[in-house]
C-alpha cells in the first residue's frame, strides 16, 4: 500500500475544524508540499539516554536542578517540576492523530516536533539486540550483544547500550522495508522512539513508504513482546522541543 496516495490509517489530520478532544481525520488529498523550515535546537539523531527511570523517564533530561539552590530548597523545586512535569504531559500527550492547523509550517511561525512511531525504554534495545542475536560490529565478524554482555561493567553496559539502538534502528529497517531512525521524546514512562517521519518531514517521506500497512505491522510485532514497549505508532512530542523549555 503507497501510504502517499491513500487516505487509509495515516494517522495524520486534514483539517483544523475539528471538535472535541483534537484527534483529527486522516490526511486527504489536499496535504500541502513538504514542510520545508526545520524545527530549532532538534537533532534527528538524538543520542539514547543511558538510564530511564521506571516512573519518571526522560522527562528530566530538560529539567535540571538550577545553581544556587539548596538542598533544604530541593523538595519545593521537585514539587514545583513534578506539578510543571504533569501539566506539559496533559498539554502534550502522545496522540493517535494531529490536528493539521496545530502542525503544519505555514511560514509564519514554527510549529512543535512531532514524531510518528513506537516509543520504548532504553532496555528494550538492548534486549531486542540481545534476543535477534545482533552483532555488536556492523561487519560480520565480532561477537553478538549477548557474548558481549558476558562479565559487563556498568560503563560497558552503557556503551553497549548505546550501540544497541543503531543496531535495533538497522535490524527493524531491514524488516520492514524502510528507513527508520530513533530520538528522545516526550513521554511519561516511553522515552525513546523508533519513527517514521516527523510533522515536518511527513509529506515527503511518506511518499518512499510504499508498503506502508507491511510497515506498521511489521513494526508491531516487533515490540508487542516487550513490556517495556508501546506496540502501536503514535506521534510524539520531541524532548528538546523549545516549546517545553518556555512553558
Amino acid at each position: 500500500m503507497n501510504v502517499a496516495n491513500s487516505t487509509h490509517e495515516l494517522h495524520f489530520p486534514n483539517s483544523g475544524h475539528e471538535t472535541g478532544s483534537g484527534i483529527g481525520a486522516s490526511m486527504g488529498a489536499d496535504t500541502p508540499r513538504a514542510l520545508s523550515t526545520p524545527p530549532k535546537l532538534t537533532s534527528d539523531c538524538a543520542s539514547p539516554p543511558e538510564s530511564d527511570d521506571e516512573s519518571d523517564s526522560s522527562e528530566d533530561v530538560d529539567f535540571d536542578m538550577p545553581l544556587g539552590v539548596s538542598c533544604n530548597e530541593r523538595p519545593a523545586f521537585q514539587a514545583l517540576h513534578q506539578a510543571r512535569k504533569e501539566r506539559l504531559l496533559e498539554m502534550f500527550p502522545p496522540q493517535k492523530r494531529l490536528r493539521r492547523s496545530n502542525v503544519l509550517y505555514d511560514g509564519n511561525y514554527d510549529p512543535p516536533l512531532w514524531r510518528f512511531g513506537f516509543a520504548f525504554k532504553h532496555e528494550v534495545a538492548l534486549q531486542y539486540a540481545t534476543d535477534h542475536q545482533l552483532k555488536v560490529s556492523m561487519r560480520k565478524e565480532g561477537p553478538t550483544f549477548a557474548e558481549a554482555l558476558v562479565g559487563a561493567g556498568e560503563t560497558r553496559l552503557a556503551s553497549l547500550t548505546a550501540l544497541a539502538f543503531i543496531s535495533m534502528k538497522y535490524h527493524l529497517s531491514r524488516k520492514c522495508g524502510f528507513v527508520l531512525d530513533f530520538a528522545q521524546v516526550f513521554s511519561r514512562e516511553h522515552s525513546n522512539i523508533i519513527y517514521l517521519w516527523t510533522n515536518y518531514d511527513f509529506d515527503e517521506r511518506s511518499r518512499f513508504c510504499r508498503e506502508y500497512d507491511f510497515v506498521l505491522d511489521t513494526l508491531q510485532e516487533a515490540f508487542r513482546p516487550y513490556p517495556g514497549a508501546v506496540a502501536e505508532a503514535l506521534w510524539y512530542l520531541d524532548i528538546q522541543d523549545d516549546c517545553l523549555a518556555t512553558m
